[in-house]
């Protein structure tokens, strides 16, 4: 869905590893507007740009979601099945493997150009040279 609208919106949309730490500096510096990871945790900053929470527990999505009602008047599922009309009902599939701390290590000194094939986990590899970012 992210992608869907990040398109729509002409804006470039970053794809990092799982963990704050990968995205928190463009938080930060105001070079990203919004950041969401698999654990469903949040990250927000006040208006002038200065880190309000770090939350990591959802907490404060509950907190938005409440005000999104207050202010709008609407239901967050109810905006949100909005988005599935107008973008498609997203899909999410992971399939996760078993790995020794041994082939944790080779995997993480990989870099995108060792890899040789043009798709990983069905979308388009970065290294490779056909490589089309959504």
């Amino acid at each position: 869905m992210i992608d869907r609208v990040t398109a729509k919106l002409g804006r470039k949309l970053y794809e990092v590893p799982v963990g704050f730490k990968w995205f928190v500096n463009g938080l930060l510096d105001g070079s990203l507007g919004f950041a969401g990871e698999e654990s469903a945790g949040a990250s927000f900053a006040r208006l002038d740009g200065n880190v309000w929470t770090t939350d990591k527990d959802g907490i404060i999505l509950a907190l938005l979601s409440a005000e999104i009602t207050a202010r709008m008047g609407r239901d967050p599922g109810e905006i949100y099945r909005e988005l599935t009309h107008e973008f498609g009902e997203p899909v999410y599939e992971r399939i996760d493997a078993p790995s020794t701390p041994e082939q944790k290590a080779i995997l993480a000194k990989l870099s995108p150009g060792q890899v040789h094939t043009k798709e990983t986990g069905r979308r388009k590899n970065p290294g490779h040279p056909d490589y089309c970012a959504w």
